[in-house]
């Protein structure tokens, strides 16, 4: 299989605007996307599965933890 997979940094935005944006991107539904600080990307990736993450200086936390953490 071939894997299908970026990762994207949006200029003018930062990690949580981006990953709104690519939510509302229907290829990203039952896909892949995980926000990265304090890289300021997300990465996405066309998958079997729906996964979301985040990664905080190299460790992977919830959404939860990783909005609350770059918001504050």
């Amino acid at each position: 299989p071939i894997c299908k997979s970026a990762d994207v940094e949006i200029e003018g935005y930062n990690s949580e605007q981006a990953f709104e944006l690519a939510q509302r991107i229907p290829e990203f539904d039952n896909s892949g996307i995980g926000v990265y600080d304090p890289e300021r990307i997300i990465h996405v990736d066309i998958r079997p599965v729906r996964a979301r993450w985040g990664r905080i200086n190299g460790r992977y936390v919830s959404l939860t933890s990783f909005f609350a953490r770059t918001r504050g």
